[in-house]
């Protein structure tokens, strides 16, 4: 399986003190994101530039192109990752260059300034806004490749000796440009909590870690799902507990959350073992061992999979529990008669035709609740620790010592 290369940067935030915003790359951020407002998507980019540090001559531009050809020869984005180790983004590289002449699609930080290579970005999102999840991401980040000489585990805010930008890969093969739940927007014009409620997006992220998501169980979840858990939870904290479709906005959000929860874990299980024996149709919510209309082997499906396509996996492999008891008797157990006993298919379905629901305070709560791990293990440290048990207590322990 084709895991793609990346590239890696550092920057430092101390050599933009005159601009407005906290660093280059939130101003960087925000330009992308009128541009995608105001233009077309022709015109919507802008360019990140690598500010040349010494007189060194970088001689391996044409690495950089060849890393990008070979992504889209497979199908796959080629993500800038950007760093000063307290904030960490990732950027959609279209190509790269050594030399522009858009002014107007770079920031006015670059001038005057000796940039020995630009990247051309069409998408961007912030990661992380706190040093330890900044060191997880990094973690995650590898170097083990043809384009390198040196081979490095995993990289960290200590990591030396690296010439920037760095080829790279990333030991979670997140897709952060593909099929966020579907939806054909730029994650630049999403809303993003850590950019516009930094301060309170840090309290309750160190809030749900320390009551019921531990810090271990909190790094793996995607960038996705952390996302979308803080915007329903801030949402709850501050707004009107009686405001209109309140409850039905945190019921669609965490309805999300176990989606994609469930594709992170089980879902790569399932595309790991079975995506040659299995079809799926367009929409991922019909799962089955034989060919039907409009559907496509698993391997030849890029999409999320739907709460459905889990519920009906579950009666498809009589060998599946043979290799992984523990999970299949959770899905059996408890997963799938919480999917039904909350109706969750059908509510899911509902929200996406935007059909008119009235979800109470109790059923929103309950099932977040459950998702979560409130008052209860809830169904996301269960996974997570069915799945990375031995990982997990390793982390545990080495925290005990």
């Amino acid at each position: 399986m084709f895991k793609p290369f990346h590239l890696y940067l550092v920057f430092n935030p101390m050599i933009n003190e005159n601009s407005m915003y906290p660093s280059q790359a939130h101003e960087f951020y925000q330009q992308l994101k009128t541009k995608a407002l105001e233009l077309d998507t022709s015109k919507s980019f802008m360019y990140w530039g690598k500010i040349k540090v010494d007189n060194s001559v970088d001689d391996n531009f044409e690495l950089y192109k060849q890393v990008i050809s070979t992504n889209k020869s497979h199908g796959e984005h080629t993500h800038l990752y950007i760093t000063d180790y307290h904030h960490f983004w990732v950027a959609k590289v279209e190509s790269v260059h050594e030399t522009i002449f858009m002014e107007e699609h770079t920031l006015s930080f670059y001038d005057n300034k000796d940039v020995s290579m630009w990247f051309k970005i069409t998408d961007m999102d912030l990661l992380s806004s706190d040093f330890e999840e900044t060191s997880c991401y990094l973690k995650q980040l590898f170097i083990d490749n043809d384009f390198n000489e040196s081979k490095i585990e995993s990289l960290s805010p200590y990591t030396g000796n690296l010439k920037f930008p760095v080829i790279l890969q990333d030991h979670s093969s997140e897709k952060y440009f593909k099929n966020i739940h579907s939806e054909d927007i730029l994650r630049v014009l999403q809303k993003n909590p850590l950019i516009t409620n930094p301060k309170s997006s840090g309290s309750l992220r160190d809030s749900m870690q320390s009551f019921v998501l531990p810090p271990e169980v909190f790094a793996k979840l995607s960038s996705l799902s952390k996302k979308e858990l803080l915007e329903v939870e801030l949402l709850l904290s501050q707004s009107n507990k009686s405001e209109s479709n309140l409850f039905n906005k945190v019921m669609n959000s965490y309805i999300r959350i176990l989606e994609s929860t469930l594709n992170d874990t089980l879902g790569n299980l399932i595309r790991f073992e079975y995506s040659e024996e299995l079809y799926v149709d367009q929409h991922g919510t019909c799962l089955s061992q034989n060919k039907f209309e409009g559907s496509v082997l698993l391997k030849n499906y890029d999409g999320l999979l739907a709460l459905n396509a889990f519920k009906q996996f579950a009666g498809l492999h009589n060998d599946f529990d043979q290799g992984h008891p523990k999970l299949e008797a959770f899905i059996q157990s408890k997963l799938i008669q919480f999917i039904d006993k909350n109706e969750l298919i059908s509510l899911r379905e509902s929200f996406q035709k935007e059909r008119d629901i009235n979800i109470s305070k109790e059923h929103a709560l309950m099932v977040r609740n459950s998702i979560l791990g409130v008052g209860c293990k809830g169904i996301i440290n269960s996974l997570y620790h069915i799945l990375f048990s031995e990982e997990l207590e390793n982390h545990t322990s080495a925290l005990v010592a």
